[in-house]
């Protein structure tokens, strides 16, 4: 998804084999992106493409990195800490139902956690009675370590 406009980008640029492929190609590549898309939209094409040339140099197609001597920088303002009374709202509408305690239990892990919505919505289900012993929030948080994000 996000390599297949770097691929049309560099036959526009009369680039046809792997080979073909320079650090002055992807700082052009670069402010490319940076016309059309939000600096998190930047960071995100250009990950995709410094592994792709990364794969490349891995399976010996390419002898050097084209990215390698190449910064991108983007500048990426963290988002503004939720609201604990927004976070105390939330869970105040949670009753004692199974919805509700398996409302409070996501919020809870994704609040412990730092998970994202789509990487919780993509883990495995677990027993209600599992998500309230407790033990989840160290399974949850293993598995967030795991994606490469450390949380508190």
């Amino acid at each position: 998804q996000k390599l297949e406009p770097f691929l049309d980008y560099a036959k526009s640029q009369g680039v046809v084999k792997s080979q073909d492929l320079t650090p002055s190609l992807m700082r052009r590549w670069l402010a490319h992106l940076g016309d059309g898309h939000n600096p998190g939209g930047v960071r995100a094409y250009w990950r995709a493409t410094r592994a792709f040339c990364r794969f490349l140099v891995r399976d010996e197609i390419l002898d050097k990195d084209p990215t390698a001597s190449v910064r991108a920088k983007v500048d990426l303002e963290p988002l503004p800490p939720v609201d604990l009374d927004a976070i105390s709202a939330m869970l105040a509408t949670c009753d004692k139902s199974e919805s509700g305690l398996r409302d409070r239990s996501i919020m809870l892990a994704l609040l412990d956690t730092g998970l994202r919505a789509n990487e919780a919505t993509g883990l495995i289900s677990i027993p209600m009675s599992f998500m309230i012993s407790g033990i989840s929030s160290f399974n949850l948080r293993a598995m967030t370590m795991a994606c490469g994000r450390l949380t508190p």
